[in-house]
């Protein structure tokens, strides 16, 4: 009886066990899809900001053009960042709108609540009118991408929104586009890993002569002693590069981001977010080249966000980690964002100004 009672209670044991493991499986993936959920919610545009458009005409023939935005709570729009855009030979005037405010820490007048602007059009009005409103705004602290957003309205009360998609090639030609770019260049060496000022000249010369390049250190251990030496000698290697003067500064500063915002009582996600663009503002810094403000992008959106707040003029791209269709999406983004100035213009001033300093 004994051991039939203790068989009992072991069993007994593990499905508590059991269920206890699927509870704990259970409540992790409902914390991890609420946070997730929290993540996406915060940083989600199409939340924070619209505009629809109406095209009328007041109590005689006088044409008038009707714009109302929709702000978030907690969300803003920058008067300086608003543009409208008509077809050639048609103007605009704004006869009726609230007047933007001036909010602590910004340099820019903004809008904290839904509003509505109208405007008397002058000149010839076709139909359908075809217009475009361009917009631009934060909430809470974090900035989002610049938005564009085009109408096409007549007087009969059609309000059509146009989707603004750029000019896209067949895949085909896409490809062959990028390839006759390539075929104009070649490769005359390449180099990985740190080289001061004489190396990398050295290097230059070395690659314009024709001359074979000397095998980087990886290269030779692995060509001596195989893959499992190397891949022992890369963990210690990775590990050390992780403290050179590029790599320091930025664990405080990350540090103290994510640590503000514990302490406020903020999502740590809004810390990350929040290193990620000071991040992008030290890598601008970190230009030694006077006049160059680079970016290193990988994707659409930093592309374009180093263009319209940091007035980025050169694109670095990395071969290993872009492939050409995207690429091509970068560049192309890169090139048709312009700078939005405004609050920016300030610290590219500055920037302006260190590339003074380091230049003489």
């Amino acid at each position: 009886m004994s051991v039939l009672a203790n068989e009992m209670a072991t069993a007994v044991g593990r499905e508590i066990m059991l269920k206890k493991k699927r509870l704990i499986y259970l409540l992790s993936g409902l914390l991890l899809w609420c946070g997730l959920s929290g993540v996406w919610g915060q940083t989600a545009p199409a939340k924070a900001f619209g505009v629809t458009a109406a095209l009328l005409r007041d109590g005689g023939s006088q044409a008038m053009l009707e714009l109302q935005f929709t702000i978030a709570a907690d969300a803003y729009l920058y008067e300086d960042a608003m543009d409208l855009t008509l077809p050639e030979g048609l103007a605009a005037k704004l006869v009726a709108g609230p007047e933007p405010v001036v909010k602590e820490g910004e340099e820019s007048r903004v809008f904290l609540q839904s509003f509505s602007q109208r405007y008397s059009l002058t000149g010839a009005v076709p139909e359908p009118l075809g217009l475009s409103v361009h917009y631009q705004g934060c909430s809470k602290g974090v900035c989002f991408m610049p938005e564009t957003v085009a109408f096409a309205l007549t007087f009969a009360g059609a309000s059509a929104r146009v989707e603004a998609k750029p000019t896209e090639l067949p895949a085909d030609d896409r490809v062959l586009a990028w390839q006759r770019q390539a075929e104009g260049f070649a490769v005359l060496g390449t180099a990985t890993g740190y080289m001061d000022k004489d190396a990398f000249l050295g290097w230059l010369r070395q690659a314009e002569s024709g001359e074979a390049a000397e095998e980087q250190l990886l290269d030779r251990v692995l060509a001596r002693y195989g893959l499992l030496v190397a891949a022992l000698l890369i963990i210690p290697l990775g590990f050390m590069l992780n403290l050179t003067p590029c790599v320091l500064p930025m664990i405080p500063i990350n540090l103290a981001i994510i640590g503000a915002g514990a302490a406020a009582g903020d999502k740590k996600s809004r810390g990350f977010m929040l290193g990620g663009m000071y991040g992008l503002g030290m890598t601008i810094m970190a230009n030694k080249v006077p006049g160059i403000r680079a970016v290193n992008s990988q994707c659409l959106y930093t592309a374009g966000l180093a263009r319209s707040h940091n007035d980025a003029n050169v694109l670095c791209l990395g071969g290993r980690v872009v492939g050409p269709d995207l690429a091509w999406e970068i560049v192309r983004t890169f090139l048709t964002t312009p700078f939005s100035g405004g609050r920016h213009q300030r610290r590219v001033n500055l920037i302006r100004k260190q590339d003074g300093c380091l230049g003489s």
